[in-house]
């Protein structure tokens, strides 16, 4: 299977990630999830999207 590199624009010889090459097919299912996905998150009321987007920022700072 074909990857694609991504590389350091400070130091090109540096690679970042390889992801692998991915079909039309995957792209268009990708993006119809996405979709669907949005619609969801816009039909979720404020306060459950805040406390989403509260649980994402403490998950990110556990990690960081």
């Amino acid at each position: 299977m074909s990857v694609v590199t991504s590389v350091s624009p400070q130091a090109p010889a540096d690679d970042v990630v390889e992801v692998p090459e991915t079909s039309v097919a995957d792209v268009v299912k990708a993006a119809e999830a996405a979709r669907a996905a949005q619609r969801e998150w816009w039909r979720a009321p404020a306060p459950a999207r805040a406390a989403a987007l509260g649980a994402a920022a403490a998950a990110l700072r556990a990690r960081a």
